[in-house]
C-alpha cells in the first residue's frame, strides 16, 4: 500500500512547492537587485544636490558679506553653519551610495573625501582662491553623485543651472571681487568680464527654457530676466569712462542678490525633486516586498490546503484498498 501513502505525496508537494519559489526567487532577487541600484543611485545625486545646495547658501553669505556689510551677523553665522552641514551630510550620503566612489581608485575616493572636510569649508570665507575651490567642490558633487546620469530634461537643466553656471558665476565675481580690490590685478579684469558676461547669457537662456515646463514658470522667467540686465549692467561697469570700484561692489551686490536667490531656490528643487525619486523608489521595493511576501503566504497556504486534502484523500483510499483486500481474502 505505499503507493497510497499520504507521506509520500506529502513529500511530492513540497517538493514542488520548493522548486515553485525557488523559479520566483531569481527574477525577485533581480528585481530587488535592480531597485537597490536604482536607490543608491538617487541617494548619491541627492547628496550632491545637497552640496549644491550647501554652496549656493556658503556662496552667497561669502560674497554679500563682503561686498555690502548689511547682513546680520548671528543670521549669516546660523545661516553659513546649515550650509556646511548640509555639504558634509551631502559628502556622508555620497561616499555610502555612490557606485562611482566605490568603484574608484583609493587615490580618487581620498581626494572627494578631503574636498569636504570641516576644515576646508571653515576656510573657505578666509580663503584668496574661494573662486577655485568653489569650482572643485561643485564639480566633485557633479561627479562623485553621478548627477549628470538621469536624462530627465527638468532636472537635468537644474543640475547644469546649479553645479555648472551658478559655481562659475560666482568664481568669476569672486575674481572680481580681488582684481577690483585697491591691490588687485586689473589686467584680469577683461579676461573675467567676458567669462561673467558668457556665463550671465548661458544661465539665462538655461532658465527660460526650464520655465518653459515648470509650475513656477513665471518667476523663473522673471528671475532669468533680472539675471540677464542686472548682469549685463555689472559687466559693462567694470569697463565704464571711470573706472569706481565702490559702483562696481553696489553692482556685484545687486546682481549677486539676485542670483543667490535663483540658486537657492533651483537647488532647493533640485533637492526635492531627488527626495522624492527616492522615496518613490523605496516604496517600490517596499510594495514589492510586501506583495512577494503575500504571494509567498498564499501559495504556501494553498499547497498546504492541498497537501492536507490529499493526505487525507490518500488516507482513505489506502483503508478502502485495505478492506477490498480483506474481503476477497
Amino acid at each position: 500500500m505505499k503507493h497510497f501513502s499520504g507521506k509520500r505525496l506529502l513529500t511530492k508537494l513540497v517538493a514542488i512547492l520548493a522548486l515553485g519559489l525557488c523559479a520566483s526567487a531569481l527574477p525577485a532577487y533581480k528585481y530587488v537587485y535592480s531597485v537597490l541600484r536604482e536607490s543608491d543611485r538617487y541617494g548619491a545625486e541627492l547628496g550632491g544636490a545637497r552640496i549644491l545646495q550647501g554652496l549656493a547658501i556658503l556662496s552667497h553669505f561669502t560674497l554679500s558679506g563682503s561686498a555690502s556689510g548689511d547682513a546680520s551677523a548671528a543670521s549669516a553665522k546660523r545661516a553659513i553653519s546649515d550650509a556646511k552641514a548640509s555639504i558634509s551630510a551631502g559628502c556622508s550620503q555620497i561616499l555610502r551610495t555612490s557606485s562611482y566612489l566605490k568603484q574608484a581608485s583609493p587615490e580618487k575616493h581620498s581626494n572627494i573625501s578631503t574636498i569636504y572636510t570641516q576644515e576646508s569649508l571653515d576656510a573657505f570665507d578666509s580663503s584668496r582662491n574661494k573662486a577655485s575651490i568653489l569650482l572643485d567642490m561643485s564639480d566633485g558633487a557633479l561627479v562623485a553623485g553621478g548627477l549628470y546620469s538621469d536624462p530627465a530634461t527638468d532636472r537635468y537643466l537644474l543640475v547644469k543651472i546649479c553645479g555648472t553656471y551658478f559655481p562659475k558665476i560666482y568664481s568669476g565675481l569672486f575674481r572680481l571681487q580681488v582684481e577690483t580690490s585697491i591691490d588687485g590685478d586689473k589686467s584680469q579684469l577683461s579676461i573675467i568680464r567676458d567669462e561673467l558676461l558668457d556665463d550671465i547669457e548661458n544661465l539665462s537662456a538655461a532658465l527660460r527654457t526650464l520655465s518653459s515646463n515648470f509650475e513656477s514658470a513665471k518667476s523663473i522667467r522673471a528671475s532669468s530676466e533680472k539675471i540677464l540686465q542686472t548682469g549685463t549692467a555689472l559687466t559693462d561697469s567694470i569697463f565704464s569712462e571711470e573706472f569706481n570700484p565702490d559702483e562696481i561692489a553696489k553692482k556685484i551686490s545687486v546682481f549677486e542678490t539676485l542670483c543667490a536667490q535663483t540658486w537657492i531656490y533651483c537647488s532647493g528643487v533640485l533637492v526635492d525633486s531627488l527626495s522624492g525619486a527616492l522615496h518613490n523608489a523605496h516604496l517600490q521595493l517596499a510594495y514589492f516586498l510586501a506583495e512577494y511576501a503575500l504571494f509567498i503566504i498564499f501559495l504556501s497556504s494553498a499547497a498546504m490546503i492541498i497537501a492536507l486534502g490529499v493526505r487525507k484523500a490518500a488516507a482513505r483510499t489506502a483503508l478502502l484498498a485495505r478492506s477490498c483486500v480483506s474481503g476477497s481474502a
